[in-house]
C-alpha cells in the first residue's frame, strides 16, 4: 500500500513556505498602507521609503538607510560605490546564493571564493589570506542562514589591507553578533526584502545601510540614474529606486516585529 501524499488522500502536502497566515493577522493594516500610497499618488521616493530608511537605520544601529529595488542591486551599487571596476578581484565565501557572485561579475570584475568554515558554513576569516592577491578590491561577508559571520578578524583583515568591506545581510537581517547587529560591521550593508526573507515584501525590494555619510550620498545618486540632483547625473547610475508601495507594506511588518 503506497503512502506517497500524491497517493494518498489522507495526506496533504504542506507547502514550504506560505505566507497566507501572515497575511491574514495583518491584512487589513496591509490594505490601510497600500491606500494610504494609492491615495497620496506619490510612488517612488516618497514619505513611506524615507520613513523605513529611517527605521531600518536605527534596527541596524548606523547612521543612513537607502533604499533600493532589490537586494541583488544593494550589492552591485555597495561594490560600485567602494570603487570596484572591471578586472578587479572580490573575495567573498563560496557558500551563498549566485547573487553574490553574480553582482562582482556584472561590474566586470571576478568573484574570487574563499572556502567556509564546515559548523556554521560562513566565512572561514582565516582563508582570506590565502585568497588575497595584488587585485583585490573588496570583500563580501554573508551572513548566513540567520547567524553572523566572525566579524572581528574579517574586520581587522580589511581594515589591514585597507580594503572595502561589504556585508551582504539577505539571509540574516537583524542577526546579532556580540551586540551589534549584522549591517553595522563593514562600509556597507546590504539587505534583501525578498518575500521569503525575515522582512519581506510583496515583491522585489532592498536596502543599503552605512554610517558613511560620503557613501550613502553617492549610493542615492547611484540608484537614480547617478543624478545628483534633478535631470543632473554625475556619473552612469541606476534604476533601482524603493517603490513607496513596498516600503509602506514594510513598515506595517517591521512595526510588528516591535510589539
Amino acid at each position: 500500500m503506497s503512502t506517497h501524499p500524491q497517493a494518498n488522500p489522507a495526506f496533504e502536502p504542506i507547502p514550504q513556505f506560505d505566507l497566507s497566515a501572515q497575511y491574514a493577522a495583518i491584512g487589513a493594516e496591509i490594505r490601510t498602507a497600500i491606500e494610504r500610497v494609492l491615495s497620496s499618488q506619490q510612488f517612488v521616493l516618497g514619505p513611506e521609503g524615507a520613513a523605513l530608511e529611517e527605521e531600518i537605520d536605527a534596527l541596524c544601529g548606523v547612521a543612513h538607510g537607502v533604499g533600493v529595488a532589490s537586494g541583488t542591486d544593494a550589492l552591485i551599487l555597495a561594490l560600485r560605490a567602494c570603487g570596484v571596476q572591471p578586472g578587479d578581484e572580490v573575495l567573498l565565501p563560496t557558500s551563498t546564493f549566485v547573487a553574490t557572485g553574480s553582482a562582482v561579475s556584472a561590474l566586470g570584475a571576478k568573484p574570487v571564493f574563499a572556502d567556509v568554515r564546515p559548523e556554521t558554513y560562513n566565512l572561514d576569516p582565516s582563508e582570506l589570506e590565502r585568497r588575497v592577491t595584488p587585485r583585490t578590491r573588496a570583500i563580501i561577508a554573508v551572513h548566513l542562514y540567520g547567524l553572523a559571520a566572525d566579524m572581528d578578524p574579517i574586520v581587522a583583515f580589511a581594515k589591514s589591507r585597507k580594503l572595502p568591506l561589504i556585508e551582504d545581510c539577505a539571509q540574516a537581517f537583524g542577526a546579532v553578533y556580540k551586540g551589534r547587529r549584522t549591517g553595522s560591521f563593514g562600509d556597507a550593508g546590504c539587505i534583501s526584502f525578498y518575500p521569503t526573507k525575515n522582512l519581506g515584501a510583496y515583491g522585489d525590494a532592498g536596502m543599503l545601510v552605512t554610517n558613511s555619510s560620503e557613501l550613502a550620498a553617492r549610493l542615492r545618486a547611484l540608484r537614480n540614474h547617478g543624478q545628483t540632483a534633478k535631470y543632473l547625473s554625475s556619473e552612469p547610475g541606476w534604476n533601482s529606486r524603493l517603490d513607496e508601495i513596498q516600503a509602506a507594506i514594510l513598515r506595517v511588518k517591521l512595526s510588528k516585529s516591535r510589539e
